[in-house]
């Protein structure tokens, strides 16, 4: 995965080298991404611990202590670093990230450009991700701030953060090469088993104290988190007793599919329209087009192509590209063929 990202990274800052507007910015996001990444580390001023239990000093230079003047200059630098160069970059990455598609669509090309290293590692429907993956380092070093001298809420925290990424991950599948995404939620999930296993080495924890009301309060939120799925559960259950839909169906309501269904007969003439412009084109046109598809892209036209073979053309099973269960098994009125 390093060699890939370095590969890229030199592909891309061949591109900065001509005089063009969008390639200059595109430089100057890669200088912002390597600036944000060294500015990161001004967290150590904020990062205290206590060696002795009346006096705070800074952990990574432990000769100084919190409130003298040096602490108060360090802060207030590192504070600046923060705000400017940390928050503000992941603040203009959002921007662009959440503008890159309505720039795409409307063929403002430079501007999508110019934010290439933010989105070009990734498949072109998950061109988000790269402000997750920015954010991720930063997250994980939170727990160190805020819970210094306390190792186990620092795993508690750490463990989630991992999880959060790793499900966002696994469902976003981000990365344009396959074998990327797996290698990446393999390393994230064994990341999480040594964070894990370190919890093997901490000592108990007391019976009172910043620890024992930190296990108390988070595992009253995580019950109340999984008794609250349940319920979720069981009212989805009686509702499809209630209301005589099939699962996952257009018919069932919006919050149960998670967002609104299209209307079949928009789609319908949509598809119809789709398929007679297709048919204007040219063999060696259609071939030309399918070959700048990335691999994601081509195995969902293949997918699509299964699913119509299985539910719409019943006779013409040659279109299939993959093994599929037909909806016809569970329907009560036979196929017409």
């Amino acid at each position: 995965m390093v060699g890939f990202e370095l590969r890229s990274e030199q592909a891309c800052s061949a591109t900065c080298l001509g005089l063009d507007e969008s390639a200059q910015l595109h430089g100057a996001g890669h200088a912002g991404g390597l600036l944000y990444n060294v500015c990161r580390c001004s967290r150590a001023v904020h990062v205290l611990y206590s060696p002795q239990q009346h006096a705070l000093s800074l952990l990574k230079y432990p000769n100084v202590l919190c409130g003298s003047d040096e602490h108060a200059s360090m802060l207030v630098g590192g504070s600046l670093l923060l705000v400017i160069c940390v928050f503000g970059f992941l603040a203009l990455c959002t921007y662009a990230a959440y503008r890159v598609p309505s720039w795409s669509a409307t063929e403002n090309h430079k501007y999508v450009r110019c934010f290439r290293f933010l989105v070009f590692r990734f498949r072109l429907d998950s061109w988000w991700f790269g402000v997750p993956l920015l954010m991720r380092g930063p997250l994980i070093s939170l727990p160190i701030v805020f819970a210094t001298d306390y190792a186990g809420i620092q795993t508690v925290w750490v463990t989630v953060i991992l999880l959060s990424f790793l499900a966002c991950q696994a469902l976003a599948w981000p990365w344009k090469v396959p074998l990327l995404n797996a290698l990446d939620c393999w390393m994230s999930f064994c990341i999480m088993v040594l964070v894990a296993g370190s919890a093997l080495y901490l000592e108990p924890v007391a019976e009172e104290g910043v620890t024992a009301a930190f296990v108390d309060a988070f595992s009253t939120g995580v019950m109340v988190v999984i008794f609250s799925s349940i319920g979720i559960m069981i009212l989805i259950a009686l509702s499809g007793l209630v209301r005589r839909a099939a699962m996952g169906g257009g018919e069932e309501y919006a919050f149960i599919n998670l967002g609104r269904t299209p209307d079949s007969e928009q789609v319908s003439v949509k598809l119809k329209e789709m398929a007679e412009l297709l048919g204007q084109m040219e063999l060696q046109e259609l071939e030309k087009a399918l070959d700048t598809l990335a691999v994601f892209d081509t195995r969902r036209i293949t997918s699509f192509m299964t699913m119509l073979s299985a539910e719409v053309l019943y006779d013409r099973a040659d279109f299939k590209y993959g093994t599929r269960v037909s909806s016809q098994s569970f329907s009560q009125i036979p196929a017409k063929k």
